[in-house]
């Protein structure tokens, strides 16, 4: 299809397209457009497909004129692309369409197209790692975790003691930082454990019966997970509704037949081997976190290196589905100020996405089909699955493609890590904020 087409830039990356096509070309269209009615229509004294033009036109036009458009636009379109050598991200916005027979079909195109940039401040990088040691405690937090799964909880009917877990009624009342007025919180389940409770909570809980109440004042660490406590003084009155005494099982061939733990040649792993075994997974989520924060800090430090104009759509599609993601787990969260709120992090993850790729293109990383075949054969054998049932799988959809950016995200993280400067840090400059589970409401459950 012949087309005319001028192009203008626009905001950042974006570019308006006018588009032109000849009349002889809209000719053509509305002469397909009759030959393909005539074969539909029929019309009163006379024969199907002889119905002359005119009298077609007088009660099809605006039909005919729809049909020319659906056809013709989207051929013009993509002659106009092609004409002006421009390959669009996202889709287009249409608009000022003008179709009438005897005369040019006309409208705008406004597109978005890739960002042109030279990616650069990857290499080299300074990044910082935990410089971490497994202790004997972090083996018994974890034994005493796993030991949690299995753990059998019964109602008693005597006072709370240490390990129990309580069911009290939660009022936060005058006192302390807070001067408002009583505020009942609900139903909380409190574990009579320091290790897992803040000790105000197991202190001032433990040694009540059902039905009993109690006030007492709680002190929140500076560092305690949530913000919105942390450093605060709180006074609560509690009512303890029901008390659950909390058996852990022996550390015995039964306990790890029960967690289906295995040793490496596949059999029943050994009672005596299981601190090794934990001791060995709490350094691999070490190693894991440490990646993951390294990661985090070569994408910030990158994406703030490198400063260029991001496709409009592509950013509004992303945030959209940021959104929708929050708005699934939260419907009644405000969605304008989610959209404000989660566009910085839209911007810098479609901001990665461009300059991972040139990254890969500048330096030769690539991902072949036998890196996305063993990735396949990596999670049957995880999750024990049969392998062509993966396969069938990550054939549906764009599954697939999605390995492979998955693949080639983490070649191009390997390749800028591998070039950065790591300094080693003490595990105490960063250790994560303490989540003590002192307060669990039905919501948060």
């Amino acid at each position: 299809m012949k087309v005319e087409v001028n192009v203008t830039e626009g905001r950042g990356t974006r570019r308006v397209l006018d588009v032109r096509v000849p009349v002889e070309e809209v000719e053509k269209g509305y002469k397909k457009a009759l030959v393909e009615i005539r074969k539909e229509i029929k019309i009163p004294g006379f024969r199907p497909g002889k119905a002359p033009e005119n009298i077609i036109m007088s009660r099809f036009g605006d039909d005919i004129t729809q049909a020319v458009m659906e056809d013709m636009v989207p051929k013009a379109f993509g002659a106009a692309l092609k004409e002006a050598d421009i390959e669009p991200v996202g889709e287009p916005e249409l608009k000022d369409l003008n179709l009438e027979r005897g005369k040019p079909l006309e409208f705008k195109a406004t597109v978005d197209v890739e960002p042109e940039f030279e990616p650069t401040g990857y290499k080299g990088l300074k990044l910082k790692r935990i410089d971490f040691e497994v202790t004997d405690e972090d083996v018994e937090m974890g034994i005493m975790g796993l030991k949690d799964r299995l753990a059998v909880v019964d109602e008693v009917e005597r006072p709370s003691q240490k390990g129990d877990i309580v069911f009290v009624k939660l009022t936060k009342i005058r006192g302390g930082d807070y001067i408002g007025e009583d505020e009942e919180i609900g139903m909380s389940d409190i574990e009579l454990d320091t290790k897992r409770s803040l000790p105000e909570f197991v202190e001032n809980l433990t040694g009540l019966s059902v039905g009993e109440k109690t006030e007492f004042t709680v002190r929140y660490p500076e560092d305690y997970f949530d913000e919105d406590l942390a450093n605060y003084t709180i006074r609560y009155r509690a009512e303890i509704q029901h008390i659950r005494e909390k058996k852990l099982p022996e550390t015995d061939e039964e306990f790890i037949k029960n967690l289906n733990l295995k040793d490496e040649d596949g059999g029943p792993l050994p009672p005596e081997k299981l601190d090794d075994i934990v001791r060995k997974d709490i350094a691999e989520r070490f190693e894991m976190s440490n990646r993951r924060s390294m990661e985090s800090q070569a994408v910030d430090s990158i994406t703030k290196a490198n400063q260029f104009d991001i496709p409009i759509s592509l950013l509004e599609r992303y945030t959209d589905s940021l959104v929708e993601e929050q708005k699934s787990k939260n419907p009644k969260a405000d969605e304008e100020k989610l959209r404000e709120d989660l566009r910085p992090t839209a911007e810098k993850f479609c901001r990665w996405f461009y300059i991972r790729d040139a990254i890969a293109a500048k330096e030769g990383i690539t991902v072949d089909p036998q890196e996305i075949t063993d990735y396949q054969k990596r999670i049957a054998k995880q999750s024990g699955l049969d392998e062509a049932d993966v396969f069938q799988f990550y054939k549906a959809g764009d599954r697939l493609e999605r390995v492979k950016e998955e693949l080639l995200d983490e070649k191009v993280l390997d390749f800028i890590i591998e070039s950065a400067e790591i300094e080693d840090i003490e595990e105490e400059h960063e250790k994560p904020k303490k989540k003590k589970s002192i307060i669990i409401t039905p919501e948060d459950k």
